[in-house]
């Protein structure tokens, strides 16, 4: 069936979008830029940084929200720091030309770090850490954000989702490679679940009343997104913690917007400049004890060959998932797109007066090739029927196996609330609650939430928009223990 997704080839979407740059009035160098920045994005998987948000970075030059002549100015240098004014440039511009200045002092000094100010959104941080693992150096790059953290205890959010992201190269183009949010997730993940008409897992956000929220519209207007472990029992002062370092590095230290002083992009922003601040850190292992990358190649390959719990889902560390796409898109020649984001693209071609970007012809896989809108898209699927052991069945719920039919379906929210597959994996419902049966029991025993999030963590599985309900008191009285769970 015809569902209006198209693939794209990595080069033409690189031309077409590297064009609408140019003809608002970008320079060559940096349109470039900015198309490595955005497709880029979608190449490892970072979907709400990519082409989804195209028209945006678009409408902020046109607006005359962000500069896009001149160049960063360096205000204060010593051989091993820097302290960058971006000039209100475009982020990845900005964030480019620091990277590089820390690249350069570290070859020369074995460390280097450098902050900058106003400067504006600068896509995925790991964009800029790679650089330094690409020339053999451990990099870091960070970013603060508009305040939509909300930090534990707190009622309104004051700090960002501000990322973090390290590399480290090991042998034979290995590498490391983490980047990651300090709450659960972006606001842009958040921003896609609306639009795709899914649900939130509970634990991403909060709404008004400051209650775990599901709606994904709702969560998107509270701004209450949670930091990493979501709540308190989670120690989500961790996320808390890690969201304020961000904010010391890159708003304090380089005397940027810091905290709630950040706009928020899609509203704030048109009044004022962002004044967005970023640190970025490299160092050189030369400086340091001989063999780095021979032993970072051993620690990853050591973590990667731990057993797994299933067979058919491997340990993985941070970068495996790029390293996975990469191969998924060089076999099938480009990147999917769902029908909106075709769309977009036909749009800003008869804006622009472009030729629009060519879509390739189908193939009969071409689901798995997907990526916006799945953020699990090159998870392994399961196949067979788990059979459960003895030591399962004492956990299992006696009558759910008798009163449930094995009835397939789709899994359309494939995040870590629900089963962890791959968008459009087929499994059974007996399958699918008995792996949220098990995460039932692991919230009850180890970490004990409310009795509410738990009724809230268990309602759903989203199918197709619908939802399958089970009786959580059901599940929590058949339990064979004389422990108080509440």
């Amino acid at each position: 069936m015809d569902d209006g997704s198209e693939i794209v080839a990595v080069a033409d979407l690189n031309k077409f979008v590297t064009d609408c740059f140019m003809t608002i009035g970008v320079s060559k160098l940096y349109s470039e830029i900015m198309a490595d920045a955005i497709v880029g994005a979608d190449t490892v998987g970072h979907n709400s940084h990519g082409v989804y948000r195209l028209e945006k970075f678009l409408s902020d030059v046109e607006s005359g929200l962000v500069d896009v002549l001149g160049t960063p100015k360096i205000e204060k240098e010593t051989p091993a720091t820097a302290w960058v004014d971006g000039q209100n440039l475009l982020g990845p511009v900005v964030g480019n030309f620091c990277m590089k200045l820390a690249i350069e002092k570290a070859k020369q000094t074995g460390a280097a770090i450098v902050v900058a100010n106003n400067s504006n959104n600068f896509g995925v941080a790991s964009n800029y850490s790679k650089q330094a693992a690409d020339e053999g150096l451990i990099g870091l790059a960070f970013t603060n954000s508009s305040s939509l953290m909300l930090p534990t205890r707190a009622k309104y959010s004051i700090t960002g989702t501000n990322p973090i992201s390290l590399s480290a190269p090991g042998e034979s183009d290995d590498i490391f490679l983490l980047d990651m949010a300090t709450t659960v997730t972006s606001g842009g993940h958040i921003q896609i679940k609306y639009e795709n008409g899914e649900y939130l897992p509970v634990g991403w956000a909060f709404n008004a009343a400051c209650i775990s929220e599901t709606n994904a519209d709702v969560g998107l207007k509270s701004g209450r997104f949670l930091p990493l472990g979501s709540y308190e029992e989670g120690a989500s002062y961790k996320g808390t913690g890690l969201s304020i370092m961000v904010d010391i590095l890159c708003g304090i230290l380089g005397a940027a917007a810091y905290s709630s002083r950040v706009g928020i992009w899609t509203t704030s922003f048109t009044k004022h400049n962002a004044n967005v601040g970023h640190c970025f850190i490299a160092i050189n292992p030369d400086f340091f004890a001989p063999g780095f990358q021979t032993r970072m190649s051993e620690f990853m390959s050591a973590i990667r060959n731990v057993k797994p719990v299933d067979p058919n889902r491997p340990v993985r560390v941070a970068g495996d998932k790029r390293y996975n796409l990469s191969k998924t898109i060089a076999k099938f020649g480009g990147i999917k797109y769902e029908k909106s984001l075709v769309e977009t693209l036909r749009k800003l071609s008869e804006k622009f007066k472009l030729k629009c970007v060519p879509f390739l012809p189908r193939r009969k896989s071409l689901d798995e090739v997907s990526f916006h809108g799945s953020y699990h898209s090159e998870a392994d699927k399961l196949s067979g029927t788990i059979k459960f052991s003895e030591s399962e069945e004492m956990l299992s719920v006696k009558e759910f196996k008798s009163t449930l039919k094995e009835i397939p379906f789709m899994i359309q929210d494939p995040s870590e609330w629900c089963c962890p597959f791959s968008e459009a994996s087929e499994i059974t419902a007996t399958e699918n609650l008995r792996k949220k049966r098990q995460r039932l029991l692991s919230m009850m025993y180890e970490r004990r939430y409310k009795r509410a999030t738990l009724m809230r963590s268990i309602a759903f599985v989203p199918i197709e928009k619908k939802s399958v309900y089970t009786d959580i008191d059901e599940i929590i009285e058949t339990q064979p223990t004389s422990k108080k769970l509440f």
